[in-house]
């Protein structure tokens, strides 16, 4: 399942602003419920990806954990 993630930057503070935070959350709630992969470099890239949309929609404490 690809991230359904649209962003633009601000181009004050350079940070990623998420255009569809809804469908996006909605996807990373999913994402969590999913079990982690077993193998290495796909858990890594799972949990990649995870902690970089967490970050985009400044849910910061998941971030960190991922």
């Amino acid at each position: 399942m690809n991230n359904p993630i649209r962003y633009s930057v601000d181009p004050e503070t350079l940070r990623d602003v998420v255009l569809n935070p809804d469908e996006v959350d909605g996807w990373l709630d999913g994402r969590l419920r999913a079990p982690v992969p077993a193998e290495p470099d796909a858990q890594r890239r799972h949990r990649t990806e995870l902690g970089t949309t967490a970050r985009s929609l400044r849910r910061l404490a998941l971030a960190e954990s991922q």
